[in-house]
């Protein structure tokens, strides 16, 4: 799908989001005012992320009582995205997003 970037923003500091081009022009300015009308809930960068309530966001998996857990194999990813992944797995954990976890 194709799309705009869309600054909801200002120049020095933007706001930017992806909308898509098959808006009709009446669409396009009902989504653009919506959005920067509510452009204060929206988690720009990670670090807004944290500040969220986690009782309202948390992930919990349940678990049966006396069953041990099982992990699958680990997946190897092309050399080329190794960077990029430990880049944005550094930026989740220094968010406090993440949290790594004790081997079972």
């Amino acid at each position: 799908m194709r799309f705009e970037l869309v600054n909801l923003g200002i120049e020095l500091k933007p706001h930017n989001i992806n909308l898509g081009l098959g808006l009709i022009l009446d669409e396009k300015s009902e989504f653009i005012h919506l959005l920067k009308k509510y452009k204060n809930v929206i988690s720009w960068n990670y670090e807004d992320l944290n500040t969220y309530d986690t009782s309202i966001s948390k992930h919990t998996i349940p678990m049966i009582s006396d069953e041990k857990p099982i992990q699958k194999k680990i997946k190897k990813i092309h050399p080329s995205l190794e960077n990029q992944i430990n880049s944005e797995l550094n930026k989740l954990l220094k968010a406090k997003i993440i949290f790594p976890m004790l081997a079972l």
